[in-house]
């Protein structure tokens, strides 16, 4: 299968693909960045009986042994106590450098995966797999890691880039319809502040972007990921 439609994030020899293909396909996709061996998918319990099994399967046929973790879901969630039972059962299964993490769901998961990766160890490699409209168009990409503490919200963290960002749009079908809003809605963000043929193309297109309808939701993910990978790649700590 090939990603000739990879969006690059540019961060010299810290920079990363985003690629856009079926969950089936991602086996081959982690093979590509990461020596094969054991490897970590952390998901929530909403997500996983949609699609932990595809992903688990396309790792074992690439030759990959995958274990399978799961972690609270929702922003409730988003805190030390999630982020430090993650941390200790990565250590409890002998995680190692080379040992790919890869985070299965939405920007909550995103969040602590993504945190807990760059804590073990001091860093291991972690794959961004987003499974709703707002972590596709946003959180996934860039590195901003977060937890929420008594002080507010994403006060601890890091930055900490993926090695990897694999899209699968069909993800989408399964999103509750409110959630898929919340996503329109950053999606709007991105065009207003960059792309005015975009934001065009998003009038013109609103009913094949409700319906769901796959090449448009395609264009439209990777559209804002280009938008968001270009901010990152000129000012990666968004201190501008």
């Amino acid at each position: 299968m090939t990603h000739n439609d990879a969006v690059v994030v540019d961060l010299g020899d810290r920079s990363y693909d985003i690629l856009f293909g079926g969950l089936e396909d991602i086996g081959e996709a982690v093979s590509r960045i990461c020596t094969k061996g054991r490897c970590f998918v952390v998901t929530n319990p909403v997500v996983r009986p949609l699609y932990a099994e595809v992903v688990e399967r396309s790792l074992r046929s690439s030759g990959w042994e995958p274990v399978v973790l799961e972690i609270p879901d929702g922003e409730v969630n988003k805190g030390l106590a999630t982020w430090s039972g993650l941390v200790s059962e990565l250590l409890d299964n002998r995680v190692d450098r080379s040992t790919p993490v890869l985070a299965l769901g939405g920007g909550v998961t995103g969040d602590i995966v993504g945190f807990a990766a760059a804590s073990a160890l001091r860093g291991v490699p972690l794959i961004q797999v987003p499974t709703t409209l707002l972590s596709m168009v946003d959180s996934s990409v860039g590195g901003k890691t977060g937890l929420n503490t008594e002080h507010g919200k994403n006060l601890v963290g890091a930055f900490y880039q993926p090695s990897l960002v694999y899209i699968d749009v069909q993800t989408l079908n399964t999103l509750e319809p409110e959630e898929f809003r919340a996503g329109l809605g950053e999606v709007v963000k991105h065009a207003l502040l960059a792309d005015e043929v975009f934001f065009g193309w998003l009038e013109r297109n609103t009913e094949k972007v409700s319906v769901l309808d796959q090449e448009s939701l395609r264009y439209l993910v990777r559209r804002c990921c280009e938008i968001k990978g270009a901010v990152v790649s000129q000012d990666e700590r968004e201190s501008g």
